[in-house]
This record gives C-alpha cells, structure tokens and sequence, in this order.
C-alpha cells in the first residue's frame, strides 16, 4: 500500500527538477533508481506542513557517479537544506515547512516518539497511532485519518555546513537516509494567582524561541514580559515591543495588579521587566527550561491613581477604586458620563483633598439617578473629599418617571459610607423638564441627595437654584404645568420655598425643596 504523496527534488549536479508523485505499481523514485539515482534523503516533515499540506514529504536523490570522487574512490554529497533559497521549489515560491505552535530546530537522522503506559505511539494530541506501510494513523478512524507521530527527543543533528553523505563508488552506491524534522513547543510564561492559599494557573503567553534569538531578529525581545505601571491615573498592562507590536500582561477582571514574583514565595519580585531563561539543546532538539512560571499578586478592585482632572474625567468607573492624590481643578473638564448618570457602588478616597469648579450637565431622560454621583450604593465608600464650586444643570427633557436627581446624588443609600464637604458656590440648575410625581412612577429632584444625606457638610446659604424652563408633574394624562419664577427663598428649617405661577393643582404658592432632601 503505496499512497502517500511525496515532492520529489532531483538533483544532477547543477540541474534541479521538482515533482509530485501518487501511487503506481512502480514509483518515480524507483524509476530513477534504475538510471542510476541510487542516493536517497528523505526529508520528514515530521507533522509539519509542506508548502501549506502536512500529508507530503520532500525527496532529494543523488547520481553518486556525477560527482567528483577523491582519491579513495568516494564522493561526498553536501545536503542542501529544504527551506534554503538556494534550493529550486518547481514554482516561483519557495518551499516552506512550519508548525502552529511549535518552532523549527533542525533536522536529525533519528526521532524518539512519544508512547503510552501500553508502547502505542501517540500524535501531538495524545491520540493513539497505528503504522501501515510507514504511514501513521489515528487509530480506530474511519476512514483513516493521517497522524503524526509526537516526539520527546531527536539524536543525530545534521550539519548542512559540515556533514556530508559519503558514498564509495567502488562498493554498494545505494544509500537511503531520512531526516525529520525536530519540532519545538513555544516557549511561554505560565501567570499564576493564588486562591484559597493555592496557586491557580489563569493565563499563558508563549513565544517563538528561535525567531526571538536568531542573528538580527526583528522580534528580539519577545521573550521578554514587561511589568504593569499607572499611566494616566489608571493601570497599565500594554508595552510595546521594539517592533511596534505589543504585550499584553495577562489581567483578572476586577482585580488590580499589585506584583509579580519568579517563586511561590515570592521572595523573588520582578521589579520592571523579565527575559524568559530557556534554551533548547540543538544536538537533541530538547527545550530546557521552557516554561517560566510567574506568581502574580492582586489587589480586589479596579483601582485608580488621580493626579489631575483630565486622568479622572478619561477613567470613569461606577464599581472603580478611586485614589486622589492631589486636588483637581476641573475647570473646561468634563466629569465622566458613568460617574454622573450610574449607581456608584466602589470606592471613592478624596485623602483630604478637594475637586473644584465642576459645571456638569445631565441631559438623560433615561437615567433613573443623577448627580455628581447618579447615586451612591449601600456599601459604597466617598471619603474625606472636598467639592468646591459645583454647578449641576438638570438639563432633561422629556418625561421622567421613577427617578431621583441632585446636586451630590439623586440617592445616597443607608450603609454607604459618605463624608463630603460642599463648599463655594453650589448651584442646582433645572431646565424644561416633564416630572412624575405621583404612584410608584414618583420622581423626586433634590438639592443636594436623596435617602441619607448625614455625610453630607454644607452651608446653605452657598446654595442657590436656578430655574430656567417649566417643570410639569403629575399623573398622565393630565399634566400639571408650573411655570417657575425667579424667587427663591431659604426659611429657617431649611428648606428652599420656590414661588409659582399658573395653574395649580394644590392651589398652593409655592413649591417646597429640602436642602438635604426630595422636594414635598
């Protein structure tokens, strides 16, 4: 049974030929063996693809008698190696040989496949083989499907330089040797984290080895892993090669890189950048060393670093953890849409800080809480900060059903942990809105915050409102039109007592809003 595929170079001192055999009673190689191409060198591709197709192999024979004998009647036939552009492939390509996953080192005279407990050889896949005619297969296919051996070793490494095939033209000329090709797994960097006192492999990034090393590489340090670092008030986990490509330090999602260690004990920390240690052994085609294992260290959150207004304003997170680290003056910058129109459920660390002059704008008729903060979450942390200078425009149209709006937050929830300081000029703006304030579809707007509003420090009379547009609440249909007059007045338990005009579902002059509260 004669049916693999094989290309088939000859070589006549300085005239090449290329072809594709099949199967026939008599093969081409054996035809040229009869005219006197007795040197055979079979190249193996050993699971490797040929010119794209792994079910081929490359054949090189030799005339010995068209070779210049030396003195002792031999001759000896220098290879030339099957990838080389010196080497004609039949077409204007040359011929390629490569593996997904695994690099090239050599070619050797012998293999050592890889076997079970029961001695059956087994493919890259741990699938068991079986051998007919020489070729391998998956065992128990139907119809048979190729495989390729697995190797755990090669021995005898051929020298394309220095190694020949030395034929004496005076005794048997018939020589047939076969080369196969040694494969390599990419090398990698296993990222390890520990959970419940164990250490649990999450990630892996590997590397071509060869190409990373060999003379002039453009990839020269693709064996390198490169530490995360706070750029721009957030955590940065990208760095460039020197090729432009990049590195991407695996993450855990809602975690925060704290370090990395070279041992579980972590005793070895690896302060910026790391070069993977393994080699390969070229007389045996081995790896050593591989694999290196890299032992990371988390923090629980995403956590942020503020130095400036801009690096808050570009890193909005409502479950983040923030530090500010020095005050932030947000002067023509914009506060960040998912602080402004979400529950905040993270944490917030002013560290005695204040942020100022902020001019925000909320224009959603969908958002259900807004404010500095939509709202802030049972749980959440807002600590030691200072807010100086505020100016929130309730700018939305449309009817809003169910939501809650203020100053700070629409609703602080019990159980957040809120400290904050309002100071200098604070002013709630509302524009031309249509409100619900009746059912379960009740709306509220608040000068400062909804629910627990004891966090919360203010002097009253920084407050101001200013109201610009008509506000209609009620059931629907009808509405209720209020069209609001400049006159704003604070009374001594409180509360801001707005003068209204035209028609008035309560009959009432005035419409009543609680400093710290919802409007009654």
């Amino acid at each position: 049974m004669k049916n693999s595929k094989v290309i088939l170079i000859l070589i006549f001192a300085m005239l090449f030929s290329i072809a594709l055999i099949g199967c026939s009673d008599m093969t081409e190689i054996d035809k040229y063996k009869e005219m006197g191409y007795t040197v055979q060198v079979t190249y193996n591709g050993n699971g490797g693809n040929y010119i794209g197709s792994q079910a081929v192999s490359l054949v090189d024979m030799f005339n010995p008698d068209k070779f210049t004998a030396d003195s002792d009647g031999k001759v000896h036939i220098k290879l030339t190696e099957p990838t080389s552009k010196l080497r004609p492939s039949g077409g204007s390509d040359p011929v390629t040989l490569s593996m997904q996953g695994y690099f090239f080192a050599g070619w050797y005279k012998s293999r050592e496949l890889k076997k079970d407990a029961d001695g059956n050889v087994l493919d890259w896949n741990d699938r068991v083989l079986e051998e007919i005619d020489g070729i391998y297969y998956v065992k128990g296919t139907d119809p048979l499907a190729a495989g390729y051996p697995a190797c755990t070793s090669y021995s005898d490494y051929w020298d394309f330089e220095t190694d020949t095939i030395d034929v004496d033209l005076n005794g048997d000329k018939e020589v047939s040797i076969t080369l196969y090709a040694g494969w390599v797994p990419y090398y990698s960097f296993d990222y390890y984290y520990q959970q419940d006192g164990q250490w649990t492999k999450y990630a892996t990034t590997s590397f071509d080895y060869k190409a990373t090393n060999a003379e002039g590489s453009t990839t020269s340090d693709r064996d390198t892993i490169f530490m995360p670092k706070y750029e721009s008030g957030a955590m940065n986990y990208k760095t460039a090669y020197s090729d432009g490509r990049s590195y991407d330090f695996p993450q855990r999602e809602g975690y925060t890189f704290d370090s990395a260690y070279l041992d579980s004990q972590c005793t070895q920390k690896i302060d910026q950048s790391f070069t993977h240690q393994g080699s390969v052994d070229l007389e045996s085609g081995k790896a050593v060393n591989s694999v290196q294992n890299i032992y990371v260290k988390f923090l629980d959150g995403v956590i942020y670093k503020i130095q400036t207004a801009e690096e808050l304003s570009k890193n909005g997170d409502a479950d983040g953890i923030y530090y500010i680290n020095s005050d932030l003056d947000f002067t023509s910058v914009e506060w960040p849409n998912a602080l402004k129109y979400n529950a905040f459920e993270g944490k917030f660390y002013g560290n005695g800080h204040k942020i100022s002059n902020l001019n925000v704008t909320f224009n959603s008729a969908s958002a259900r809480c807004g404010g500095l903060f939509g709202s802030i979450a049972s749980g959440a942390v807002i600590k030691d900060l200072t807010i100086e200078n505020l100016t929130f425009d309730y700018a939305a149209t449309g009817r809003i059903n169910g939501g809650s709006y203020g100053l700070v937050a629409g609703d602080i929830s019990n159980g957040a942990d809120v400290s904050i300081t309002l100071a200098g000029a604070l002013n709630l703006k509302i524009g031309a809105i249509s409100l619900n304030t009746v059912g379960n579809a009740k709306s509220t707007i608040n000068v400062l915050a909804g629910g627990d509003v004891t966090g919360l420090t203010y002097n009253e009379n920084d407050i101001t409102l200013t109201i610009y547009g008509k506000l209609s609440y009620g059931s629907n249909p009808p509405e209720y039109n209020y069209n609001f007059k400049k006159e704003v007045t604070v009374d001594s338990d409180g509360y801001l007592n707005i003068a209204v005009g035209g028609i008035n579902k309560y009959d009432q002059e005035s419409y009543t809003i609680s400093i710290g509260g919802q409007n009654e």
